[in-house]
């Protein structure tokens, strides 16, 4: 059943929001390159924010100095966890919207990736395209997850936004990497 169903909602010309279906996912994927070309509105931030979010773990791999059991590295493994954002009903679930995400392996390949990248003389990002953090077995699906668990307060303000334009009710609720609180 699509959102907009459940909410008796009868879409204008000029609701441009993505009407998921509630019990599986669909496969669509957020690509942050078309977030990047916002200047205004909800996402027009994105870019400067998955940067600042990536340079705050490549400053924790440098700090760890590739110690896999130094403090500055569990903080970094924790960091590069993106679970299923199984909200937003993308991806590549089959019957559900419970999605694989990317655990500890795909954290410790990102992490990787990262310390080589000092190792090679990298001091900062000003882009993560320019590391190739994504690596094999870190397709759209991930890269999807990733950007919305770095984005998702964001994503929850847009969507607050719709449903106060329709009269949709909401609640307060705990969701995982998000600190986005109620709008009224």
């Amino acid at each position: 059943m699509l959102f907009s169903e459940v909410f008796n909602i009868k879409r204008k010309k000029d609701d441009d929001w993505f009407d998921p279906i509630l019990t599986v996912d669909t496969q669509l994927f957020i690509d942050p390159f078309l977030l990047f070309q916002q200047k205004t509105g909800f996402f027009a931030e994105s870019h400067n924010k998955i940067i600042s979010f990536f340079q705050k773990a490549f400053e924790l791999a440098a700090k760890s100095g590739g110690n896999q059991k130094s403090i500055s590295y569990k903080k970094l493994l924790s960091m590069l966890s993106f679970p299923e954002a199984k909200e937003l009903c993308l991806g590549y679930a089959g019957g559900d919207v419970e999605g694989a995400g990317s655990g500890p392996g795909f954290s410790k390949k990102i992490a990787g990736v990262m310390i080589d990248s000092i190792k090679l003389g990298i001091q900062n990002m000003n882009h993560f395209e320019e590391m190739s953090i994504l690596e094999k077995g870190i397709g759209r699906d991930r890269i999807s997850d990733i950007t919305a668990n770095i984005l998702k307060s964001d994503i929850i303000k847009y969507t607050q936004s719709v449903c106060h334009k329709h009269n949709i009710p909401m609640e307060r609720i705990k969701v995982r990497h998000s600190s986005c609180q109620r709008r009224n």
